[in-house]
């Protein structure tokens, strides 16, 4: 019962989470998309914010059976009713231009599946094993490492409101720099976020170094996602090519956890720090790859 109700969660979420909602965005509001993704993903940000804490209380209120009735209540009679509205709006609106074709634009779905798109889709991968692994080991590190679990809670809820300062900080950059320029920086940052939490024992500002150049970072590059794709693949069956992208993406994600307890196993955390590290160095040179081998306008 337990994996199944898992494999059905699993299956919502493909239709319901962030890569569906770029799609739709992408498709239907043209120019303005960067914009509206950037501000649901502004919004989305504070998930974690919301989440940790309010579990973290409630549970020894109204146990984790409560607390898992209460989030899908909010998502049953809140979440449903705006996406349907949503969606329906944005499929009986009238269009947004689109924006000027990119040189590959044009091109057939299959000419997309080149080298560039196996090395977008082991960039997209590699950071999401790095903040996968740490993610979900985050409580468990933080009080090997002598953190109160408060302050580990803490931590792991400000991630969020980092999110959303990197990008707030994107904005203003947008104009200057190019998105593969500003993806490659994301993933040097995460880098470093990394290393951070190795130095905790010694000094506990490192853990907010952690939490501001992790949530940053990430939060930047979730933006940048689906720009990177429209911009380095074309924007030709958007949908197809984003979602088959995500595939490397979630998987590396999902098998995060798990592989991070192998890690674990064998050197302690300290060698799984030092592994989400490594990833993102793989990642930022397939992304620098990508860039150099895309085509300019």
């Amino acid at each position: 019962q337990f994996y199944a109700v898992w494999a059905l969660l699993g299956l919502a979420m493909a239709g319901t989470l962030y890569e569906p909602c770029f799609a739709i965005l992408t498709r239907y509001m043209g120019t303005r998309s960067r914009q509206a993704i950037t501000l649901v993903t502004l919004l989305g940000g504070f998930a974690g914010t919301i989440a940790f804490p309010s579990a973290h209380a409630l549970i020894d209120v109204i146990g984790w059976r409560g607390v898992t009735l209460v989030f899908a209540g909010l998502i049953a009679f809140i979440a449903v009713p705006l996406n349907y509205y949503a969606v329906t709006q944005a499929e009986t609106e009238d269009h947004a231009p689109p924006e000027p074709p990119a040189r590959n634009t044009g091109r057939r779905i299959s000419t997309a599946f080149s080298a560039r798109f196996w090395l977008l889709g082991l960039a997209f991968a590699m950071i999401a094993f790095n903040h996968g692994a740490l993610l979900a080991h985050l409580l468990t590190l933080l009080g090997e490492r002598g953190v109160h679990q408060d302050v580990a809670v803490m931590a792991a809820a400000m991630l969020g409101p980092m999110q959303v300062l990197g990008r707030l900080a994107m904005l203003s950059t947008e104009d200057s720099l190019e998105p593969g320029t500003v993806a490659m920086i994301s993933f040097g940052v995460v880098g470093v976020a990394g290393m951070a939490l190795l130095a905790l024992r010694h000094e506990l500002m490192f853990l907010v170094v952690f939490v501001v150049l992790q949530g940053a970072g990430y939060g930047v590059f979730g933006i940048l996602r689906p720009v990177l794709i429209a911009r380095l693949l074309g924007r030709r069956q958007f949908g197809i090519i984003a979602g088959f992208l995500a595939i490397p993406s979630m998987g590396s994600f999902a098998l995060a956890p798990s592989l991070a307890s192998i890690i674990w196993g064998i050197g302690g955390y300290d060698l799984v720090i030092s592994m989400a590290a490594g990833a993102t160095v793989i990642g930022f040179a397939a992304l620098a790859m990508t860039v150099r081998l895309t085509p300019k306008r």
